[in-house]
C-alpha cells in the first residue's frame, strides 16, 4: 500500500509498506531545498492482534539558519534567514 503524509513546511513523505506482520516500510521524499526536518509516523496492522509502530522519520534539509554573532538572523516577517550549509556552496 502506498501512501502520503505532508511534512509542516509544505513537503510530503511518501510511505509505502508491504505485507502484513512482518512486513516492510519505505519512506521517500523529494530533495528538502529548506531546514532540517522531521515528521512522525504511525503504521497498524489489519491482521491477528493490533499492532501500532510509531516511527520519527528525518529528512536532511540543504540549509541551515544564519547565525549572527548576537544569535540567529530574524527576518521582519518572524521568520530565520538560511543559507546553504557548508559543502553544498
Amino acid at each position: 500500500m502506498k501512501t502520503n503524509k505532508p511534512f509542516p513546511d509544505g513537503g510530503t513523505l511518501n510511505i509505502e509498506y508491504t505485507g502484513s506482520g512482518n512486513g516492510s516500510i519505505s519512506y521517500s521524499s523529494t530533495v528538502n531545498e529548506g531546514l532540517d526536518r522531521e515528521i512522525e509516523t504511525v503504521v497498524k496492522t489489519t491482521k491477528g492482534a493490533p499492532v501500532e509502530v510509531s516511527r520519527l522519520v528525518k529528512q536532511a534539509g540543504k540549509r541551515e539558519k544564519f547565525n549572527a554573532s548576537d544569535g540567529e538572523f530574524i527576518l521582519k516577517d518572524g521568520g530565520t534567514f538560511n543559507v546553504l550549509k557548508d559543502g553544498l556552496q
